[in-house]
């Protein structure tokens, strides 16, 4: 397994329980974001703290490799840990969209999907 404890790593949550939520990471690694990891506070109704489909940043607590399965933490991922992670994407968000990729084809994905749309009143 890739991972040790203590790293930092993105997850999506794919299912939230009474106790908890389950994730997965990127390399289809599965975990449990237990209850009492999703904040320092009392969490009563766990519903109100995480959403499915959402991705956060977690850190690693506890690794069963015969299982492949992960115990994170989300309370322990410190506010700075957070802000530099949204920076770092947020850099690369920005760096694809300054790419030449993107400025070379731009004009011509508009011009399809303007004839698309124009094809569509037509008919």
């Amino acid at each position: 397994m890739r991972y040790k404890v203590g790293d930092l790593i993105q997850g999506t949550i794919i299912r939230i329980l009474p106790y908890g939520a389950m994730m997965i990471f990127e390399d289809n690694t599965k975990g449990l974001l237990h209850i009492s990891e999703v904040s320092n506070n009392y969490v009563r109704n766990i519903y109100h703290y995480l959403h499915a489909g959402t991705i956060y940043l977690v850190k690693v607590l506890n690794i069963d490799e015969e299982k492949n399965f992960l115990k994170v933490s989300l309370k322990q991922v410190s506010k700075e840990e957070r802000e530099t992670e949204h920076k770092q994407v947020n850099t690369r968000i920005r760096e694809f969209f300054d790419s030449k990729i993107l400025l070379d084809n731009l004009s011509n994905w508009i011009s399809v999907e303007l004839n698309k749309i124009n094809n569509k009143e037509n008919k």
